[in-house]
């Protein structure tokens, strides 16, 4: 009964996380997982999805904004990949992108700013990995009936699925809820009951399981958390105004995807910028009800966006209260993923 109760309090997505992909799924998605690491992959030969996405980091970047193949600094700061299967939208602030196909035509052909450099290079590259007898096998394996060079929709495709297979179940938070009272610390459950309280609300947009907005159906809603406040009307900077970047509307200003808060031990710097170092320059920002920006271009005070969510309205901890919820938001970090096959670049082991 016990065993029952147990697999009863695991999320679906854990659940899916569990069946294998079919035979040709898991061929497309072992092809993907060659491109993914694949350097080849961008105008300089030096730049892959995972130079960004980089897997001992829930597969996010440690840099602010990620250094694309010619030396530009990518808008935004690079999140993780792991469990963005179950994420409606597939972008920070573009409600457009809901497949993985849509969303990596950005950062392989897209010019302002520069990441992988492809828009040259579009038919080139594509012969060029042909010839490679590894893609060769690999391509047969998974497109049987494909006869010729590896196509785009094909590279697209694989690298899709290597996506899917990338969810991460295996926190500390997972055994707590599925029945281990041991594996959560006293600081860390006392900091799990802060993160749920109406005094703090961080579960009202950070809501589990996901510990992002909504379920898988309806996840991507979107919010302006007073990060920025240039113009006294709740304006953020010309360089990314958010939602409203995609779609100039002026109600979208500052508008950004809730992110997951699974594996956020591992993704520093936050925010969409990569604007904050550490956990608790996070806190700080939320407890105050938003950032005040002193001096330099940036300057304005976040606290007063009339634009901003509601919700954040600030709250006061006491040090150990801080530390509680850090040691719970810590919690949700998973490394069993790492010793996956899929976490593993395969062109190394050759």
């Amino acid at each position: 009964m016990k065993s029952w109760l147990v697999w009863c309090a695991l999320p679906v997505f854990v659940l899916v996380a569990l069946v294998k992909p079919d035979k040709q799924t898991a061929a497309k998605a072992e092809l993907g997982r060659h491109l993914f690491f694949d350097t080849r992959l961008s105008a300089n030969g030096k730049v892959a999805c995972s130079s960004c996405h980089m897997p001992a980091f829930a597969f996010a970047d440690t840099a602010q904004l990620s250094l694309g193949a010619t030396g530009e600094r990518t808008l935004r700061n690079a999140p993780g990949l792991l469990n963005t299967r179950f994420f409606k939208i597939k972008a920070w602030a573009d409600t457009s992108l809901t497949t993985y196909e849509d969303q990596m035509l950005r950062p392989l052909f897209a010019t302002h700013p520069t990441e992988m450099g492809l828009d040259r290079h579009s038919d080139v590259v594509p012969q060029q990995l042909s010839r490679d007898v590894v893609y060769q096998k690999l391509l047969r394996k998974a497109y049987p009936k494909h006869r010729g060079d590896m196509q785009w929709a094909q590279i697209f495709e694989s690298i899709a699925r290597y996506e899917d297979q990338l969810v991460s179940v295996g926190s500390a938070y997972d055994r707590y809820r599925a029945g281990d009272e041991q594996a959560l610390s006293a600081s860390a459950q006392r900091g799990n009951l802060l993160f749920g309280s109406g005094r703090l609300a961080c579960a009202s947009c950070h809501t589990p399981t996901l510990m992002s907005e909504g379920n898988t159906e309806t996840f991507g809603a979107m919010h302006n958390i007073g990060l920025y406040n240039v113009d006294g009307q709740g304006g953020y900077p010309t360089r990314d105004e958010g939602l409203k970047r995609a779609t100039g509307k002026p109600e979208h200003m500052g508008l950004f995807r809730t992110p997951s808060l699974r594996n956020v031990g591992l993704t520093a710097p936050y925010m969409h910028d990569g604007t904050f170092a550490t956990l608790s320059d996070v806190i700080d920002m939320y407890a105050a009800g938003g950032r005040h920006i002193s001096e330099g271009p940036d300057a304005g005070d976040g606290r007063l966006s009339p634009i901003s969510d509601r919700r954040i309205g600030g709250f006061m901890l006491t040090p150990d209260e801080k530390t509680d919820l850090i040691a719970f938001l810590n919690s949700l970090t998973d490394t069993s993923y790492l010793s996956k096959p899929w976490a593993k670049n395969p062109w190394q082991s050759l």
